[in-house]
This record gives structure tokens, sequence and C-alpha cells, in this order.
């Protein structure tokens, strides 16, 4: 797909043996000693037996890969080793100077998270090749970092499939430990991330479980309480495709929509610059701002120091946070259309806040005012908030004559598929 002047002109990408199935990685090669920048392409072949590809094109304006090799395991022959085995959803690929990142997720039975490096040269025979114990459902993603640190994102295969990120330790070539220890947010995900820098700042891309595109800025830190976290209205069954190009951030993603007709949400391709799409308002600041007036700003920030600090640490904090999230635009529509039903889920805030913050035991009339508050919400919510309203009294059941640290680690405790898997990074 190219763009000009607005125009978006859709095209095959022809070259040798670039045909797939999955998802396909694109990136920009830096400056070779010949001023030339090449077209790094890499994906997963579709033929018998099945291989991993990267090509590079030189005249990328016409989109043609022509110099394509398999992706080869680490050798000492100048061919290189095996073929490196086929991967779930196509790997991701990111050039850093003379090297090329390689990442991908290993297939059934493993799920295993791959990385390693190659030169860039496009002989894609990588000088190290790593299995680690971290598992992904999908595709995972490589970004490097404002401060050029390379980091890995990828979906857990944990229930929620919650957004998960490690960093590299130092640029190659490796020595000792790989990465740091892996990072959860309390981000679900559809699918693999994508890891992104827009005019906003680096950040997360990736799709909720309500579908909706979503940007987690900060990822940087590898601290989920330094984080900004925006939700656009417009939905995906994948992760976005962004890039940033004179000063402008470009987003193509596939709609959710219908546009056969057959039932089978095949979606269009969607291309548009991010700085048009609506994004989302958080139906709890909005509601402060309804509610309490001029200590509207005072309340949210501490409702969101407690949300990104102590609910992250604990699987029972970031489900909650996650379902907010992921019904946030329903409930902004309750919350405006019913007046009765703000007051009362504000009232049960202020005291869930209050009583969280003040490290006390949660008592029988906080959890009542809770329980009040979601039984009022299930009996206008959708099918799939009412699910969510189903587990998020199950933690709340939790607090009771417990502290909020307390009754977090009892409702992770109570229901273990709130656990996302414990990994310790690379193998030896």
């Amino acid at each position: 797909m190219m763009e000009r002047n607005g125009v978006v002109n859709a095209q095959p990408i022809w070259g040798n043996k670039v045909s797939t199935s999955e998802r396909f990685a694109l990136a920009q090669s830096p400056y070779d000693s010949t001023d030339v920048s090449p077209l790094l392409m890499s994906w997963t072949g579709m033929g018998l037996p099945t291989f991993e590809w990267l090509a590079s094109s030189f005249i990328p304006e016409e989109l043609a890969f022509i110099y394509s090799n398999t992706w080869k395991s680490p050798s000492d022959s100048d061919e290189g080793g095996p073929p490196i085995s086929p991967v779930i959803g196509g790997p991701a690929i990111l050039p850093v100077a003379d090297s090329i990142y390689f990442a991908a997720t290993a297939q059934d039975p493993t799920q295993a998270l791959c990385f390693g490096y190659a030169p860039n040269d496009n002989s894609a025979i990588l000088t190290l090749f790593e299995t680690t114990d971290y598992l992904s459902v999908d595709t995972p993603a490589l970004g490097l970092t404002p401060a050029g640190e390379i980091q890995i994102a990828f979906a857990g295969v944990d229930p929620n499939n919650y957004l998960t990120i490690t960093q590299a330790i130092g640029p190659a070539p490796f020595s000792g430990e790989l990465f740091t220890p892996a990072v959860t947010y309390p981000d679900q995900c559809i699918g693999g991330p994508t890891l992104v820098t827009t005019v906003n700042g680096y950040a997360a891309a990736y799709v909720n479980k309500s579908n909706f595109i979503s940007l987690l800025y900060g990822v940087e830190n590898l601290d989920p309480a330094k984080v900004n976290r925006v939700i656009y209205s417009a939905t995906s069954w994948h992760a976005p495709a962004i890039a940033t190009l004179n000063g402008v951030t470009y987003v193509a993603w596939i709609g959710t929509d219908d546009p056969t007709g057959n039932g089978f949400p095949t979606g269009q391709l969607n291309f548009a610059d991010l700085g048009s799409l609506t994004a989302v308002n958080c139906p709890v600041g909005d509601t402060a701002q309804i509610e309490a007036g001029p200590r509207a700003d005072e309340i949210a920030t501490r409702m969101r120091r407690l949300r990104d600090i102590t609910m992250s640490a604990e699987p029972s904090g970031r489900l909650l946070t996650a379902l907010l999230a992921q019904h946030s635009t329903e409930l902004g529509i309750l919350f405006g259309a019913h007046s009765d039903l703000r007051r009362s889920v504000w009232d049960a805030l202020q005291r869930f806040e209050s009583t969280a913050t003040s490290h006390q035991p949660f008592t029988d009339d906080t959890i009542a005012a809770a329980q009040k508050a979601l039984q009022q919400l299930d009996t206008l919510a959708g099918p799939l908030l009412r699910e969510s309203l189903r587990h998020a009294g199950d933690i709340v059941a939790s607090l009771s004559n417990r502290t909020f640290v307390e009754g977090l680690a009892a409702a992770s405790r109570s229901f273990p598929e709130l656990e996302a898997p414990a990994h310790t990074g690379a193998q030896e």
C-alpha cells in the first residue's frame, strides 16, 4: 500500500516467493555505505516445507522484493545452519545499525518467545538465536526506545493475554543474560501488540478485548505506574500498523465490519492520520468532572495512582483495570444516560478509594455500596459487560474485612485463572 498526497493506492507486493497467509513485517533499514536505505520484509511462506523469509527492496516505491533468503539458525558454516522452524503469526524484525533483530513465537506446543539477530546484509543467517522461557500467543513486537534500548512486547498466554514487555540487556553482541525481568501491564490484548513511535512518543499499540485500538505511552520506563493509556473508538481484530513520516503519524488497520455481508467480519482496510481518530474518554474521569466539581482532578489523580501502583501489582487488580478499559465506551454511555446510576457508582468509588488508600480493612457497608452499584449496572449492561461485572463482583467480595492489598492478593489466590504464568527469561 502506497500513500502519496493523501491518496492511498493498494498494489500487490511482487518478488521471489513473496506469499503468506500470516502477518508480515516491514522495516526501513538504516543507510548503508552506499547511501542506500533498503526496505526490509520478513514473512512466513506458504509452501511446504514452510520457511521464514527475509527480503530487501532497493526500489521501495515499487515494492520489488527480489533478494530473498530463508532465516537460518547459527552455524560456523558460511551457509548457516538449519532453517528456523515455522512460527505463529509471522516474525518481527528490527534493523539497528549493522544488525537485524528477529523475534517470533514458536508454534505449538511450546509457544515460546524466540529472539536473535543477524548481520544486516540480507543473508538471514542468525548470529544468535535463543528460545526464551517467555510464552506468547501471537507475533511479538520489537521496538527501539528513545534511549536506544531494544524491547520485545507480546501478549502472554494467561487467560487475559496481558501485554508484557521485556528489554534486551545491551546491543549485539550479547553476553550473559539477554533480558531484564518482564513487566506485565493491566492491558488485555487480542493477538500480539506492536511497538511504535508516534508524534506523541514511544508506545505499545494493541487491540483490547472490546476490539478498540489502544496506545500505551511510556512503556520505555518498564513501569506500569508511568504510562498514559489512550483508547480510540476505531475497532479491529489485529494490532494496527503505525508509522510516523514528516511529522505525521499514520495508522492502518483492518476493521471489524462485514463488507461482504456473509456474516464473517473480514473487515475493510482503513488508513488515517492518528490525529483524526476519536479517543474514548475515561468514564471514571468524566464522572468525577460531573459529580466532584472543583475537586475532580484531585480525586481522579488519586484514583489513577491507586490503579497504576497498587492494582497493577496483583493479577486481580490488573483484571479490574483491564475490564474498565475494555468497557469504557458502554460505561460512559450508561453513566451519561442514568444519573442515579452514575451517582451510585461515584459514591461507591469514593468509599472504595478512601478505604484503599487508608490501608484499613473494607467494612461491610463499603462492600455493600460497591455491590449495589454493580447490581445497578448489571440490570442495564450488555452481555459482555455483564460477564465482566461478575468477575468484578468476585474480586469485591474478596476485599471484605481485608485491606485493599490483602483483598487483591486473596482474589488472585481464589481465582487461579487470573494469575499470569511466571517466566524467568532466556534459557541458558
